[in-house]
C-alpha cells in the first residue's frame, strides 16, 4: 500500500497538489484524512434544524460524505472487509495499535474502492507523518510543499489579519520537518514553481512518485472525480486554470516584507539544507 503524504503549512499549495495528483488514474486524494471522523460524526450528529455544515461537505457537492457516492463506497467496503464503519475509525489515535490498524483499514478501503494503488493523504500534520512512517504495511511517500513566507503571510493575512505569525509559523514546522525528513528520501515541491511551471513540475513529482505524467492532471483535473476533505476552494474549483498569483507585491509594505524575510531566515535556511540534501531524489530512493 503506497501512501503519498502532503506535508507544510496550509496556504502554501497543498490543496492545489493534491487535486492535481487526485486526477491520475492511478491516484485517490482525499484530502486532509486525519479530519474524516469529525465529517463522519459531525453530520451525524447535527441537529436536523441546523444550517450551519459549512466545512462539512464533499467536494464533489455531497452536503456531507454519508451523501457522497464515494465516500459511502469506501464505507461499504470497510464494512465488508473489516465490519467496521467510517465512523469507527481513530485515524489520530494515541494507542500505535489502534493507529496502525485504523490507518490501514482506511487507506485500504480507499484503494479497493477507486481500484488504485495510491492515495493521497493531505492531512499536512508532522506527527502524524511520523507515525505513518513507523508503519510497517505503508510505503509512505513524503512531500513537503513549500511557499514564498511572504506569500503565505499576505494569504493568511487577507483571512486572519495577520502578518507575523505565519512567518513564526513557518520557521518553527521547517525545524520540526529538518528533523524528521533530513535523513529520510522526500521531495520538495515550491508552490511557486507548480503554479507558474506545472506540467513540468507534476513530471517531476510523478517521476518520483513511480508513475507516468497523464495530462488531464494540469489540462482538466477541475473535472475530475474529487472527494477531498477540507483544504480551500481549489478542491471545488470549476476551471482547470493554474496561475501564479503573487499579490503580496502589491500589498505588503516595505517593513512588513523586510520583517518577513528577517524572522523566516531559519526556516529558509534549514529548508534549503534539506532540500539539497535530497535533490533530485527518485522513486528507487524513496523506497531505500
Amino acid at each position: 500500500m503506497k501512501v503519498v503524504y502532503v506535508t507544510g503549512l496550509g496556504r502554501s499549495g497543498t490543496t492545489l497538489l493534491d487535486v492535481l495528483l487526485n486526477a491520475h488514474s492511478g491516484m485517490a486524494g482525499v484530502g486532509e484524512v486525519h479530519k474524516l471522523r469529525k465529517f463522519a460524526r459531525l453530520q451525524r450528529q447535527k441537529n436536523p434544524q441546523s444550517t450551519d455544515r459549512i466545512g462539512n461537505s464533499c467536494a464533489c457537492g455531497a452536503e456531507d460524505i454519508w451523501q457522497c457516492p464515494f465516500w459511502t463506497a469506501v464505507n461499504t467496503e470497510l464494512e465488508k472487509r473489516y465490519g467496521r464503519k467510517l465512523d469507527d475509525l481513530d485515524l489520530e489515535a494515541a494507542d500505535a495499535e489502534t493507529f496502525r490498524r485504523d490507518n490501514l483499514e482506511l487507506f485500504s478501503a480507499v484503494a479497493a474502492s477507486k481500484d488504485v494503488d495510491y492515495v493521497v493523504d493531505s492531512s499536512k500534520r508532522v506527527t502524524r507523518l511520523r507515525h505513518l512512517l513507523k508503519h510497517p504495511d505503508l510505503e509512505v511517500l513524503p512531500i513537503h510543499v513549500m511557499r514564498n513566507p511572504k506569500g503565505r503571510a499576505n494569504s493568511v493575512r487577507r483571512r486572519k489579519g495577520q502578518v507575523f505569525r505565519p512567518t513564526f509559523q513557518y520557521s518553527y514546522r521547517s525545524l520540526r520537518l529538518f528533523g524528521l525528513l533530513f535523513d529520510r528520501p522526500h521531495l520538495v515541491v515550491r508552490y511557486e514553481r507548480l503554479a507558474s511551471e506545472p506540467e513540468a513540475e507534476m513530471r517531476r513529482i510523478m517521476e518520483y512518485l513511480g508513475l507516468a505524467f497523464e495530462p488531464a492532471q494540469v489540462s482538466d483535473w477541475a473535472s475530475q472525480d474529487n472527494h477531498n476533505l477540507a483544504g480551500n476552494g481549489v478542491r471545488t474549483a470549476q476551471s482547470s486554470e493554474i496561475a501564479l498569483r503573487e499579490t503580496w507585491q502589491e500589498d505588503l509594505g516595505r517593513g512588513s516584507r523586510l520583517g518577513i524575510d528577517l524572522l523566516a531566515v531559519p526556516g529558509r535556511v534549514l529548508n534549503w539544507l534539506k532540500e539539497r540534501r535530497w535533490r533530485g531524489v527518485t522513486k528507487g530512493a524513496s523506497s531505500a
